[in-house]
C-alpha cells in the first residue's frame, strides 16, 4: 500500500511541478559543413525557491562528439526568478542527418523532495559532407624526393651531442663528489587522510561563511575533498564533474555510506556554485560534518585493512 502511495505522490508531484523549470535549446544554424564546430545554446529558465542542476552530457550525445563548455551569465529577475545559460560546442565527424538527443535537468521544486527532470527538445541537424569530383582524371602518386646530405648539418648536430653528453657527465661526477659525507634527512610522508582532516580543521577556523565569504568556503571545502579524491583513488577529480567523480567512486566498490554522503555533498556544493544559490547556515555546517564523515570513514577502512595484513603476517 506504502508503495502505491509513493507512486502516486510522485505522479502527483510530477503534474504539479514539470512546468516549474523551462529549458530551451537553439543552435546558430541547421546547415553544417562536416567537421564545423556547432554552436548550441541552452536557456534554463528557473522559478523562485527552485534549484536546477546542469548534468553531463559528454556520453550522450550519440552521434555528436562534446567539444568545450562556455558558461553564460546568469541574469536574477526582482520577482526572485533568474535564468542560466550556457553555450556548448559540438562536433561531428558524419554527415547527414544528425540529432543532438534531449537532455535531461534535473531541478528541485518549493515543496517537492525527490528531484524533478525537465527535458529539453532533440535537436536535427544536417551534416554536409566534402564533394569528391569523380569526373576528375586520376594521377600516380609522387615518388619521394631524396634530399641531399648535408654534411655541415651532420656536423654541427654531433658536436652539440658530444659537447652535451660531456657537460653532463662532468655535472654528474661534481654532484658525487659533493654528496659524498652529507646524510639526507628522511621526511616523514603524511598520509592523504591525515592532511586533509588538517586542512579541513585550518579552513573551519578561517570561519569564512560566517564573515559572508560563502562562495570561497565552498570553494576550498570542495576543493579538499577533490584533492583527497585523487590522492587516495587516483581520480583527477579536481577536473571533473560532480557527476563523473561519482561515477568513478563507484568503480571504486567504495560504499554506501560513502558514495551517498559524497554525491549529498557535491550537489550542495553546485547549487552554490553554479545555481548562485545562498544556503542557510545549517547547510554551511553540514558541508563540513559531510566532508570530515568522508574522510573518517576513509580513514577506519584504511586502518582495518592495515590491522588485518599485519594480523596475516603475525599468523605466518
Amino acid at each position: 500500500m506504502v508503495k502505491y502511495l509513493s507512486l502516486i505522490y510522485l505522479i502527483c508531484a510530477s503534474l504539479l511541478y514539470s512546468q516549474d523549470v523551462k529549458v530551451k535549446v537553439s543552435t546558430d544554424a541547421s546547415q553544417y559543413q562536416l567537421g564545423d564546430h556547432i554552436k548550441y545554446d541552452l536557456t534554463i529558465n528557473c522559478p523562485k525557491n527552485s534549484r536546477a542542476i546542469l548534468p553531463s552530457v559528454k556520453d550522450s550525445l550519440g552521434k555528436i562528439e562534446f567539444v568545450a563548455l562556455d558558461k553564460g551569465d546568469t541574469i536574477n529577475n526582482p520577482d526572485g526568478s533568474y535564468q542560466m545559460n550556457y553555450h556548448f560546442r559540438f562536433i561531428s565527424f558524419d554527415s547527414g542527418r544528425v540529432v543532438i538527443p534531449s537532455i535531461s535537468i534535473p531541478y528541485s521544486a518549493n515543496g517537492v523532495k525527490e528531484l524533478l527532470t525537465a527535458r529539453t527538445d532533440s535537436v536535427v541537424l544536417n551534416i554536409s559532407g566534402v564533394k569528391i569530383d569523380t569526373t576528375a582524371e586520376l594521377k600516380d602518386i609522387k615518388q619521394p624526393m631524396t634530399e641531399p646530405v648535408d654534411w655541415l648539418l651532420f656536423f654541427i648536430i654531433a658536436l652539440v651531442v658530444v659537447i652535451f653528453v660531456a657537460g653532463l657527465f662532468y655535472l654528474i661526477k661534481r654532484y658525487r663528489a659533493k654528496m659524498k659525507g652529507i646524510v639526507i634527512e628522511r621526511k616523514e610522508i603524511i598520509p592523504p587522510y591525515e592532511e586533509a582532516l588538517s586542512r579541513l580543521r585550518f579552513l573551519e577556523s578561517q570561519k569564512l561563511w560566517q564573515a559572508g565569504k560563502v562562495k570561497e568556503y565552498h570553494t576550498e571545502i570542495t576543493g579538499i575533498i577533490r584533492w583527497y579524491f585523487d590522492r587516495t583513488f587516483s581520480i583527477p577529480a579536481l577536473e571533473m564533474t560532480s557527476s563523473e567523480i561519482i561515477e568513478k567512486l563507484r568503480g571504486k566498490n567504495l560504499n554506501s555510506f560513502t558514495i551517498t554522503t559524497t554525491q549529498q555533498f557535491l550537489e550542495n556544493a553546485d547549487m552554490v556554485k553554479f545555481a548562485k544559490f545562498i544556503p542557510v547556515s545549517s547547510v554551511n555546517e553540514e558541508m563540513m560534518k559531510q566532508a570530515f564523515a568522508i574522510i573518517e570513514e576513509q580513514k577506519k577502512i584504511f586502518h582495518a585493512e592495515v590491522s588485518a595484513i599485519d594480523g596475516k603476517g603475525e599468523q605466518a
